[in-house]
């Protein structure tokens, strides 16, 4: 992570980057929403499984 010193990558992007490596950024994933009814049921069990997991 560029300018990111403090994250947990930074060592390791420095290393790379020692012997020639480059940086990249991939992009984010989206969704392809076919059946909207069955992804807000998705949606709403995966924000609840995140609180309880507390992540």
């Amino acid at each position: 992570p560029e300018g990111n010193s403090d994250h947990r990558f930074a060592g390791l992007s420095l290393f790379k980057r020692g012997f020639g490596g480059e940086d990249f950024q991939y992009l984010p994933a989206q969704d392809l929403i076919i059946n909207y009814p069955r992804y807000l049921i998705n949606y709403f069990i995966e924000q609840l499984r995140k609180k309880i997991r507390r992540v």
